[in-house]
This record gives C-alpha cells, structure tokens and sequence, in this order.
C-alpha cells in the first residue's frame, strides 16, 4: 500500500523494522537502498549494507548500489574496491551482458587506471566468460548522435 502510494518515509519506516528482524531478505533490502540512494541519502545506505549478513551482502544488485554509494559518497578508493568485487561476483554468475554493463561503468569512473583495468582482465579470463562476451556493448558516458557529413553542412550554410 506505501509503495502504491509512493511514501518513502513509511517505506523506510517498515522496511527499516522488517529488516531489522530479517536482515537476510535482499529483496527489501534492495528497494531500501534505491530510496536511500534516491534521496541521496548515501551515509545511510553504506550503514545499512556494511551491517548485513555476508551472504546479502555478495548480491550483485547490493554490491552495485554498494559501489555506486561509495562513489558519491566521495570515497573513490573504496569504491574501486567494491567495482572490483561487484564484477568479481558477475562474472562468477556468468552472466556476460550484465559483466559487459558492469565493465562499461567501470572504465567511465576508472578508465584511466591501467593498474586496475589489468587486474579486473584477469578477473575476467579466469571466469570462463569470454573477452567478447564481456567488453562493453556501449559507453554509458555519451550519447548516441547522428553522423552528420559535413559537406552538406556547409553546403547549408551557403543557403
């Protein structure tokens, strides 16, 4: 019924006092941390998933929300860290698109670091997912644009 009605403070209110008692239910846990990370409530996102049970805590949709937070709470190592492990466990799953969106996010934060680019390639060879199934299908950093030729725009210039 609060979610119908799109009340995120009772939201949090019911999911903070069910998860205190079933902190192991990830899905819930997953949808409070979306409100948090919505509200741009970071500190309480990372407070929350820090305390969970290991098993919740290396879901792959709680290690993205993890990372992410992490980067937008300015803790740029940190996060780097938990890139790395929140690839690490998609590429356990073997789930190749979602590795490639993963691997597309993470050259977008931390393309320029060669270091760290080698060691998720080593990752990623020991994982059975191959080098085509995992490199990005896309940058999510641009957005798609139209070639344009630029004979015909100088052409509509003259005009």
């Amino acid at each position: 019924m609060l979610a119908s009605r799109k009340d995120r403070e009772g939201l949090i209110e019911v999911y903070e006092k069910i998860l205190y008692f079933h902190p192991e239910n990830a899905s819930m846990l997953i949808d409070l941390c979306r409100i948090y990370f919505d509200k741009r409530e970071f500190k309480k996102l990372l407070k929350k998933v820090e305390g969970l049970p290991v098993p919740v805590r290396e879901n792959p949709d709680v290690l993205e929300l993890w990372a992410e937070a992490l980067l937008e709470d300015r803790q740029v190592d940190a996060a780097r860290r938990k890139y790395r492990e929140y690839y690490a466990k998609i590429l356990e799953t073997g789930a190749a698109e979602r590795a490639a969106k993963a691997y597309s996010r993470i050259l977008q934060e931390f393309g320029d670091d060669q270091d760290y680019l080698k060691e998720l390639a080593e990752l990623q060879r020991g994982s059975g997912v191959t080098h085509e199934q995992a490199q990005p299908k896309h940058r999510q950093d641009f957005e798609k644009t139209d070639m344009i030729d630029l004979n015909k725009l100088e052409e509509l210039k003259k005009k």
